[in-house]
């Protein structure tokens, strides 16, 4: 397969420049078992959706938080680089900024109140302890004259609550099975799958319109993204009854659509005409598909 004719060929994505790439896990690419038990899948991704925020209420109402948030995230990107603090750390602080920003209008403090989340998240997730203290000395004394009591006062406002369900966890979760996601064709490749889908996500953060998206849309939105790189049919349904009972109530298509204009189409006003080509191009591979393993197949209308 030429990598070279994709549509999507995102070199500026996974170049050396730091605003670009960030930091990534030096994940092993082996998956589990394809026929691991669906209903632990199942059960994990439950409790995962338990603990979802609805952070629309942002998007629509809270235009002066939206207007700093890019320039803010930035900020802790650059924290965290220097820090070495990991990619679950960086959205866990992100969404404890989001959930205390759809409770106050603080937005002079706004970077202050982003250091002290990202202090907290790194508490909450690093395993060495040794980034978290260093991270707090060094900006405890420059954020706050009364620390404690102000960090305190962080906590109540999410009512002590850290176990947030972010992207990031999802997209983890949903990555262990790379194999069905990606038909095998990852291997094929020169880069990671792995890696690839935590650039996209940690360059869509920045993007207020993540907010009008849950999770799961976000996850399974990159997923369909990366697919597309491959030359994959869009959406493939095997993966998804890992993760649900009843797929076919499950749409992903408006989040890959979104991410697609995002990352692939400059032009921005043919959006109806790209939803006609995702549905046509998805009907032509099954088609194909069909065709070559044989089964006797209709025309489809898109």
């Amino acid at each position: 397969m030429n990598i070279n004719k994709h549509l999507c060929y995102h070199q500026y994505l996974i170049s050396n420049n730091k605003e670009n790439v960030f930091l990534c896990p030096n994940i092993n690419d082996s998956n589990l078992n394809r026929n691991s038990d669906i209903d632990d899948y199942f059960m994990i991704f439950q409790n995962l959706m338990t603990n979802i925020i609805d952070f629309s209420i942002l998007y629509l109402s809270k235009k002066d938080y939206i207007k700093k948030r890019k320039k803010t995230i930035l900020m802790l990107k650059e924290i965290l680089i220097n820090y070495s603090l990991s990619d679950k750390t960086f959205h866990l602080a992100i969404s404890l900024l989001d959930s205390i920003f759809m409770k106050i209008n603080a937005i002079n403090e706004m970077n202050i109140i982003a250091i002290f989340c990202l202090i907290i998240a790194s508490k909450f997730i690093e395993n060495d302890s040794f980034k978290s203290t260093l991270l707090e000395q060094n900006y405890s004394k420059q954020i706050s004259s009364n620390y404690k009591n102000d960090e305190i006062y962080i906590l109540k406002l999410i009512d002590y609550n850290l176990n947030i369900t972010t992207a990031y966890d999802v997209l983890n979760l949903i990555l262990t099975q790379q194999n069905i996601l990606f038909d095998g064709e990852e291997k094929k490749n020169k880069f990671s799958t792995h890696h690839m889908a935590i650039v996209y996500l940690n360059k869509l953060i920045e993007n207020e319109i993540i907010l009008t998206l849950n999770p799961i849309e976000i996850s399974f939105g990159i997923i369909q993204l990366i697919r597309k790189r491959l030359k994959l049919i869009p959406e493939n349904k095997e993966i998804y009854k890992l993760f649900f009972k009843d797929y076919n109530n499950k749409n992903f298509t408006k989040a890959y659509l979104i991410f697609y204009n995002l990352f692939c189409n400059k032009n921005k006003r043919n959006e109806n005409k790209q939803i006609q080509n995702y549905e046509n191009e998805k009907n032509y591979q099954i088609l194909s598909l069909k065709k070559k393993n044989g089964e006797f197949c209709p025309i489809l209308v898109a």
